[in-house]
């Protein structure tokens, strides 16, 4: 059996001396239109030499197989192509080639004079004379049959011989492997399409859309400070006389200790200025808008996608698919963009909300009111972890107040932001009345920071959402490519 190597192109060969089995390891490549010859390494069962051509005294047929390197569209075409020559010493020649199709059909025959059927089915082709350093060429065009309907491969026998030389034969065989190819990528975009492709309208809508759980303002407003890095613990209303309007100042900032990154609390006005915008808007970025930007974007690439989804069957489906997913993956870097910039802001909030719930804790522990035992459990003023999340931030913040209900309540919070809900309802009612002043001035910067982080982390989500099922479906849509689409064209 010969074989190419990495290719759907097989060729069976039976030896007459010896019935050894050959296996070839070739490339067949077309170049111009035409079939390029059988080259590449060669490879043996039982070290018995292989062979690319079929030879019957002096006699030689050199074998060229076309589609190769991938299997064939079922229904589609294959070519058998023979060079005849003349090796031996006559002048002239007469040599047969007999074709003799198996699971497939033969369409035409080209070059040569056929003879009648001699009734096995099998075609047969005489070259009456071929002279020495002369080619004849023979095409076979062969109309392919599915796998199912094949049993297998679709395959041709081929057999060169001299007439009149009984022992002057030899043979092969020809396999064209047949794939559904269309069939089968479209198979795969209809998987695709009812899992994350189906979703990705909702989404675009549900990114737009405000979180009705949320006020709209904040819960625990940030204190304005001239001075980064430090809170404003007390401030007093001035009237300016100049500009006839009254101001607000601080006249106590906290004091940072020396265990404080004051670099991450620099970060602190930006982190708020920042979720500032998506707190009154309650979560939504204005640039997700179908009227801005990354709106637009997301919603054309989402609406195109659902469309190449829903495309019937068709024989070129497989057709322009790397062009179509790198296009629109292009177009996706709009948006992006902004999944870096909230990770990076996101990232940010995270470590000024760690660095405020310590300096909370600290406040606890140097406390001068009251005792550690102010509530109705004991208080852990140890500082956070340093990869602390949101919620171990605000239970860290529940357990300075000792109040065990509270810190029961924010352990059963579905999320973060209720959790915090459940904080400032404690602060702001009769439960926080033995709460220390200086622990609760403490405290309120560091809720802020937590809910800073909250709103930025959860727009940060809408991004990596969109992230998830456009970018995933476009990487699905290359991995069924392919997977699916190697047929020849």
């Amino acid at each position: 059996m010969l074989c190419v190597a990495g290719l759907f192109v097989c060729l069976f060969s039976e030896a007459d001396a010896g019935g050894e089995t050959m296996r070839l390891a070739a490339t067949i490549e077309t170049i111009h239109g035409e079939a390029a010859s059988v080259t590449g390494s060669l490879k043996a069962d039982k070290a018995t030499p292989a062979k690319d051509h079929l030879d019957a005294n002096g006699i030689r047929a050199q074998l060229r197989a076309t589609p190769s390197g991938a299997p064939a569209p079922a229904g589609g075409t294959a070519f058998a192509t023979i060079l005849l020559t003349n090796e031996t010493e006559d002048k002239s020649v007469s040599a047969e080639l007999v074709f003799d199709a198996v699971d497939t059909e033969i369409k035409s025959i080209t070059g040569g004079t056929q003879k009648d059927d001699d009734g096995s089915g099998a075609k047969v082709v005489v070259v009456p004379k071929l002279l020495q350093r002369q080619t004849e060429r023979i095409t076979v065009e062969l109309q392919l049959k599915d796998n199912a309907a094949a049993k297998g491969n679709n395959r041709l026998r081929v057999t060169l011989r001299q007439p009149g030389a009984a022992s002057a034969s030899d043979s092969t065989v020809l396999s064209w492997s047949v794939a559904d190819c269309p069939g089968a990528y479209y198979n795969e975009l209809v998987r695709i399409r009812e899992t994350s492709a189906e979703a990705i309208a909702t989404l675009l809508k549900s990114v737009q859309a405000p979180d009705r759980d949320r006020p709209g303002r904040w819960l625990f407003p940030p204190t304005a400070s001239s001075r980064p890095g430090a809170a404003c613990l007390k401030s007093e209303k001035y009237y300016d006389r100049r500009y006839r309007r009254t101001f607000v100042r601080c006249t106590e900032y906290e004091t940072l200790g020396p265990d404080i990154d004051a670099d991450i609390l620099k970060r602190e006005a930006q982190v708020l200025r920042f979720a500032s915008p998506l707190v009154s808007r309650r979560t939504v970025d204005p640039e997700l808008s179908i009227k801005r930007n990354a709106g637009w974007v997301s919603y054309k690439i989402g609406t195109d996608l659902q469309g190449y989804l829903t495309q019937p069957k068709s024989p070129a489906i497989c057709t322009g698919v790397l062009e179509f997913t790198g296009y629109y993956r292009g177009k996706l870097s709009e948006v992006t963009s902004r999944i870096d910039m909230y990770s990076s802001n996101a990232e940010d909030s995270l470590k000024v909300a760690r660095a405020r719930v310590a300096l909370a804790r600290a406040a606890a522990a140097n406390s001068t009111e009251g005792h550690p035992g102010w509530g109705a459990g004991p208080i852990d003023s140890s500082p956070p972890e340093g990869d602390a999340s949101l919620r171990q931030l605000i239970a860290a913040s529940a357990s300075l107040t000792g109040d065990k209900p509270l810190q029961d309540s924010v352990a059963a919070a579905a999320s973060d932001f209720e959790a915090l809900q459940a904080m400032k309802a404690f602060l702001d009612g009769n439960g926080a009345a033995a709460f220390p002043k200086d622990v609760a001035a403490a405290l309120r910067p560091a809720l802020s920071a937590i809910e800073a982080a909250d709103y930025i982390a959860a727009t940060a989500g809408h991004y990596a959402a969109i992230d998830r099922h456009i970018g995933g479906s476009l990487a699905s849509i290359d991995k069924a490519h392919a997977d699916h689409c190697g047929c020849s064209r």
